[in-house]
C-alpha cells in the first residue's frame, strides 16, 4: 500500500486528487505537545484532513508528536487523542501512533534514559489500545537503534519507521517504512 503523512505543514489538500494519484492511506497528525510549555495542541488542519481523507476513500491512521517527559504525560497525550477521535473512531483503520524523535525542546532537554523513552512510548500505545485503537510508534531508523529499546516495542506495537533511502537495511521488525520526506 502507498501512503502519505500529513499535517498543517501541507496546507490545504485536495483529497480527491490524492486518491486519484494512487494514495491508499494517509497518516494524519492529530496534534502535538508544545516543545517549550508542554501544552497539548490540536493540529489546525486535523479536522479538515480527517474528514477530507474519509470522504475521498483514503484509509486513515493518526499520529501525535510527543514532547512527553513522563509516562503520565504520555498517557495524557493518548487520552487527548482518544477524546479528539471520538467523532471519527469509525474512520480510523490504521494505528494511532506516537511520533517520538529528537527535536529541540523539553523532551530533548530532559536527557531521558533509553528505558524511560521506551516507557513513554509503551504508555502511549497501551493507553491507545485500552481505548480501542491499535497503538503504534513512529520514529527514524537511527532513533530506534540508539534511543529506544526497539525489541520491546516491536513485540507489542505497530512500528512505522522512517529511513529515507531506496532500500532500508534496518534489521528490526517494522510494519510501515517511510522512505522519503
Amino acid at each position: 500500500a502507498y501512503g502519505i503523512d500529513v499535517s498543517k505543514w501541507d496546507d490545504e489538500i485536495n483529497w480527491k486528487k490524492v486518491k486519484k494519484a494512487g494514495v491508499d492511506f494517509a497518516i494524519i497528525r492529530l496534534g502535538y505537545r508544545g516543545s517549550k510549555n508542554g501544552t497539548l495542541t490540536l493540529d489546525p488542519r486535523f479536522v479538515e484532513n480527517i474528514e477530507g481523507a474519509h470522504e475521498a476513500g483514503v484509509a486513515i491512521g493518526i499520529y501525535f508528536f510527543t514532547q512527553a517527559i513522563t509516562t503520565s504525560e504520555a498517557k495524557k497525550e493518548a487520552e487527548y487523542c482518544i477524546s479528539n477521535l471520538k467523532k471519527y473512531k469509525s474512520y480510523v483503520s490504521y494505528p494511532v501512533m506516537i511520533d517520538i524523535e529528537p527535536y529541540p525542546g523539553r523532551f530533548e532537554n530532559a536527557n531521558l534514559s533509553k528505558s524511560k523513552k521506551t516507557a513513554i512510548v509503551d504508555k502511549f500505545c497501551e493507553t491507545m489500545e485500552n481505548g480501542g485503537y491499535t497503538g503504534g510508534v513512529y520514529t527514524s531508523k537511527s532513533f530506534y537503534s540508539s534511543w529506544l529499546n526497539a525489541a520491546e516495542l516491536e513485540n507489542k506495537y505497530y512500528i512505522w519507521m522512517a529511513h529515507y533511502t531506496d532500500s532500508t537495511d534496518y534489521s528490526g521488525r517494522y510494519d510501515m517504512w517511510q522512505f522519503s520526506s
